[in-house]
């Protein structure tokens, strides 16, 4: 057996043991849960979910009522005000929809930077947020970050929410967007994808990088998300359609233009985003064989989005 296989191996002894170690972890929480009223858990200021399907709620009611509550919400103390939900809004809704008038709860305390975190490590993992909403929640977890005095960094926010790299530059692309769209996918987060968002900022990027003004742009983005809503548009045709829409009386090819890529201060390569095509130019000396197939696996998975 190689060494490449003995790492391997273990890799999966570890992961094992620590999901193995969580699933305790949380029965455990579970028998420390004691049940709180209602009326005295408040709102999260910091939950990632700007929408809720009723139809879902009423569905997650029936099965709490015929089944039990197999999942604690979890609270923190909030002074005179009683409690402040962490996690667990869906199946709240759910207990006030039956009527009930206490629901099982974990109780920790916790910090506002803490609570953002957990809220979202949650929903992240167990209701299936859009991409919109976990950018959302990035958005308001950076907020508090910088209100303490940090500047937290795209390796600390991958750390933090154990997704990678490129997912967090996709969920933060939202906040390029124009302010105008970013109000609209607040009441409706699942029409716009992470990916467009991200193709949206590196193309609106590199007409900048151009000198190429792109007058109008939030106007007609936002006539094309109307046709996206309504089914007549997919997403992967709305840049082409800013193009022809916004470049009619420019270059029919945009210039291309290099840029750098860096890993901390060591650049580790360049990329050139033209009209039609991306060229990357990646230092061989920069990346494990694993690496690259890491690589080459995410560019694959990306282009069948």
């Amino acid at each position: 057996m190689s060494i490449k296989d003995i790492l391997a191996q273990q890799l999966q002894v570890n992961q094992k043991a620590h999901a193995e170690a969580e699933i305790e972890f949380e029965e455990q929480e579970k028998l420390s849960a004691k049940l709180v009223e209602i009326s005295k858990v408040q709102a999260n200021p910091y939950q990632p979910r700007s929408v809720f399907d009723d139809d879902a709620i009423a569905e997650l009611a029936e099965s709490l009522k015929n089944e039990g509550m197999l999942q604690p919400i979890v609270v923190r103390p909030n002074g005179a005000k009683g409690y402040q939900l962490i996690s667990g809004e869906r199946r709240l809704r759910a207990f006030k929809l039956l009527g009930r008038s206490e629901i099982p709860a974990i109780i920790k305390a916790m910090s506002d930077q803490e609570s953002a975190v957990s809220a979202l490590q949650e929903n992240i993992k167990r209701e299936n947020l859009t991409d919109f909403e976990v950018s959302e929640g990035i958005r308001k977890l950076i907020e508090l970050k910088e209100s303490s005095g940090e500047c937290p960094s795209v390796t600390e926010l991958q750390r933090t929410l154990s997704v990678s790299r490129p997912a967090i530059y996709r969920y933060l692309s939202f906040h390029a967007l124009p302010h105008s769209i970013q109000l609209r996918l607040r009441s409706s987060p699942g029409f716009l994808s992470g990916t467009t968002a991200r193709s949206l900022e590196l193309w609106q990027k590199t007409c900048e990088d151009s000198g190429v003004k792109l007058d109008g742009y939030a106007r007609i983005l936002n006539e094309l998300l109307d046709e996206v809503e309504r089914g007549k548009l997919k997403q992967n045709k709305i840049k082409s359609r800013l193009q022809a829409a916004l470049l009619t009386s420019k270059p029919k090819q945009l210039p291309i233009v290099p840029l750098e890529l860096f890993s901390g201060d060591k650049q580790i390569g360049r990329w050139k985003v033209g009209d039609k095509d991306i060229q990357i130019n990646l230092n061989r000396t920069s990346f494990s064989d694993e690496q690259l197939t890491i690589i080459k696996n995410f560019i694959t998975e990306i282009s069948d989005n």
